[in-house]
């Protein structure tokens, strides 16, 4: 994990200027929103609840 986060900021820049250079500036905001999208797809699909019983509160007033 903490070659995952040192080598990220220092691609990012690289990928962004590609992207800019090659398809304009917005195509940045396409990949994040892209990849947004997809890390929630992702999320929903493999993600799952992580308490195994259901637990009720009663609140005595």
């Amino acid at each position: 994990m903490t070659i995952v986060w040192s080598v990220g900021p220092i691609i990012a820049p690289f990928i962004g200027g590609y992207l800019q250079k090659n398809f304009g500036w917005q195509s940045n905001f396409y990949v994040l929103a892209g990849y947004s999208a997809l890390l929630l797809i992702s999320e929903f699909i493999f993600s799952g609840e992580t308490l195994k019983k259901e637990i009720l509160l009663i609140l005595n007033s």
